[in-house]
Formats: C-alpha cells, sequence, structure tokens
C-alpha cells in the first residue's frame, strides 16, 4: 500500500470512544439549561475513575476516586439517566468509558450495571461495550457484566513491548495483557476490541510489527490502532517526549493495515479494523451524525442540532452545573458531519448525506474540491464522496481544503 503524503500533518487521536471528542476550542460555547433530548438509541457513559492515569492520556481521569466519589458518582449518574431516559428508544448501542470503568468495586460495577438496565430498554441485539484494561478484568466483573448484557470488551492493550508500555507510563508488564486476554475469552464474550498505540519515542517498525502480530494470535474481532499524539499538559509533554514523524507513523500504520488484513481485519475507519460486521456500532453513527446521549463528567451528546459536553469535573458535574453548549449553523454543522463521515472507507453515499443533514454534497463543497480530486486525494462520483483508504491519514488536512 502505497504511503499516503500531503503538506499537512497526519492524523493522529487518542484511544477512547469518538463520543467524547472535545468541542473545537475556537467554537462559541454557552452554558444553558440541559435540553430536552430528541429521540436516541445510542448512549455514551464516562467513568473517569482509573488506577494511575497513563503518561499520554489527556482525557478527563481521576486517578484512584475515594470511596465518597464512588458513591456521589453512581448516585449522580443515576439520576442523570433519569432525566434523559424518557427520550430513550430501545437502545441500540451502549459504550461505557472513562477512565477505566472496570476499576469500580464489584459491588459498585453491578450497581451501576443495574442502573442502566433499570432507566432504559435494550434492543435485542444491542451493542454493549465496556472499556477494561488488563489489570480490573478480573473474573468476577467478567462475570457481572456479561450477566448484565455486556457483550463487547474494549481491551486497553496499548503495546506488548515492556520498553513501549514503560515510554507510555503504561501501567503493567505485558504479560497480564495475555492473561487478561485468556480470562475474556474463557468467558466467551461475543466480541472483544484492543486498542494498540503506535508511535511512541524510539519505537521501531520492528517492535511495532511484533506488537500487531501478538495482537493478531489474540484473535480479536476489532482493533483500533492510534498513532500517539503528545498532549499539552501530559506527563509525556511535561517531560519533552517526542513522538514519530509522520513518515514513520505512515510506516507504522501501513504496516498495522496491511498485517491485519491477513487475518480478515478489514480498515473501515482511520484508526479502526474489524472483521465484516464487527464494525462498533456506536462510533460508526456518530460518525455518520447520528444522535446520541451521554452521562458521566466530560461526556458529550448530540442532539441532531447541537453538541452538548458536560464539564470535565467531577465536583461541577456532581453540583449539576449546566453542560457546555458548541452551537453553530446548520449549513456547519453539515460540514462537519460530512467530514467525520469522511474518516470512514467509503465515506458518504450522497442521498444518505442528504437524509441526514438536509443539505448536498454538492451544496458543501468548494471550488478547491476538484483540486483533491486531480491529485487522488478525494473520490467524487454521482453515488458518493470519499477519501481513498490508502490517504485516510490525511483526513485533517483533505477536510482543510473543503
Amino acid at each position: 500500500m502505497p504511503h499516503p503524503r500531503l503538506p499537512a500533518r497526519a492524523e493522529r487521536s487518542q484511544p477512547h470512544c469518538s463520543a467524547c471528542r472535545h468541542p473545537p476550542a475556537h467554537r462559541p460555547r454557552h452554558h444553558p439549561s440541559r435540553p430536552v433530548t430528541q429521540p436516541f438509541a445510542s448512549l455514551y457513559v464516562h467513568v473517569p475513575f482509573c488506577a494511575v492515569r497513563c503518561d499520554y492520556c489527556a482525557f478527563y481521569t481521576l486517578a484512584g476516586g475515594s470511596d465518597i466519589q464512588r458513591e456521589r458518582y453512581l448516585q449522580r449518574v443515576d439520576a442523570e439517566f433519569a432525566e434523559f431516559a424518557p427520550q430513550a428508544v430501545p437502545l441500540d448501542a451502549i459504550f461505557v468509558g472513562g477512565g477505566t470503568p472496570t476499576h469500580l468495586t464489584v459491588s459498585e460495577l453491578q450497581r451501576f450495571l443495574r442502573q442502566i438496565h433499570t432507566h432504559f430498554t435494550l434492543a435485542a441485539d444491542c451493542e454493549f461495550t465496556m472499556e477494561g484494561n488488563p489489570l480490573s478484568l478480573t473474573p468476577d466483573r467478567l462475570k457481572i457484566m456479561q450477566d448484565h448484557g455486556v457483550n463487547r470488551i474494549s481491551l486497553g492493550v496499548e503495546s506488548l513491548n515492556d520498553r513501549t508500555r514503560k515510554a507510555l507510563g503504561r501501567p503493567g508488564a505485558a504479560k497480564l495483557v495475555r492473561k487478561a486476554v485468556e480470562r475474556i475469552r474463557s468467558a466467551n464474550f461475543a466480541h472483544m476490541n484492543c486498542d494498540l498505540i503506535y508511535g511512541a519515542q524510539d519505537q521501531t517498525l520492528a517492535e511495532w510489527a511484533a506488537d500487531v502480530a501478538a495482537v493478531a494470535e489474540f484473535a480479536p474481532d476489532h482493533v483500533s490502532m492510534y498513532a500517539l499524539s503528545i498532549e499539552p499538559f501530559t506527563p509525556l509533554a511535561d517531560r519533552g517526549a517526542e513522538a514519530a514523524d509522520d513518515d514513520r507513523m505512515a510506516d507504522f500504520w501501513t504496516h498495522g493495515v496491511e498485517a491485519l488484513a491477513a487475518i480478515d481485519l478489514q480498515l473501515y475507519e482511520i484508526s479502526n479494523l474489524a472483521l465484516p460486521g464487527a464494525e462498533c456500532r456506536h462510533n460508526v453513527d456518530i460518525w455518520r451524525g447520528g444522535s446520541f446521549a451521554g452521562a458521566g463528567p466530560s461526556a458529550c451528546w448530540f442532539d441532531g442540532e447541537t453538541r452538548w459536553r458536560n464539564l470535565p469535573d467531577l465536583a461541577r458535574w456532581l453540583a449539576a452545573e449546566h453542560p457546555e453548549a458548541d452551537t453553530i449553523s446548520t449549513r456547519d454543522r453539515a460540514h462537519e458531519i460530512l467530514c467525520t463521515g469522511l474518516r470512514l472507507v467509503g465515506g458518504w453515499e450522497r442521498d444518505a448525506f442528504h437524509q441526514r443533514t438536509g443539505f448536498t454534497v454538492a451544496e458543501l463543497l468548494p471550488d478547491s474540491a476538484s483540486a483533491l480530486v486531480d491529485h487522488g486525494l478525494l473520490e467524487l462520483s454521482h453515488t458518493h464522496i470519499a477519501i481513498p483508504a490508502q490517504k485516510l491519514l490525511l483526513h485533517q488536512g483533505i477536510c482543510r481544503e473543503l
């Protein structure tokens, strides 16, 4: 597969549910009362607690968390569920992220999952994802999760090389990851995703190839592989760590895509590969501009017009302070949805985009789009618009030209 090239920085992202992307900083933020949510069939819940904050993590997390904090969290999230549950239709997808949701104690985890079932009806084929790390995915937690309908585990592998794990500030040795996979497999969960990070300082292509090969042996039906991004105010940034340059990132990405194709995992989004039919339903719907609800500190949600975000502060969220609203024109929102859909292999079917946003693709494309087509960076037909799969790493630069 040829390496993508464009005079713009390649896509870099953090491993996390796409529902929690922060509203762009340049947009006006308002703090109105939480709206009456439009009907939704997808739910994201943010559990901020984790054992140790990893050095690359820029998401809202709380290392440890006291018994009182976790108790107050469970009380408040239950109230939040009650607030918007009346607008829910049977849920097609639930994604519980963090933080580390499995950092909750066994009894707290059981209570949390019961709260979801108390307030919401799940569709018969609901995709119910819960993130976990190798240290906290214990047999008793896995049993509780399975008993409460969780059918998809998203495991934070990141790397199976202890040197790379140390560079990332990732707790635990690689051997603990393998033991966690054994426990997940023994519990017979229907679906398993493995998160990987590439591009750590001084990581070699051979080390990355070994990570990919090891994960392939786990036989997951989904893999998310993220280019390391050094975010401000993280320990990596504080100590002046550097990620791989764009050329090396392209090498890592290309190898990952090609190696995982050998076990039938197909690239369907910039950072995600899956067996056919095992794509993350929750995230795909978000990239397609679907509405969803969000609960927990820093959680985002979308009502079809406005994106909202709970404040990334446990105390302020517990006090039920007003969320932030990312309010832009309907045309700008349609353009945003166009670009998020272009993250996906195959991009947008023109009719589906018009049905979702009320705008045609032609109404939104600038004259400069023809230059992208001429340079092989954009595909346009009477029925579709897409970024070629081998150019997806350049998504951000391409969308800046749209």
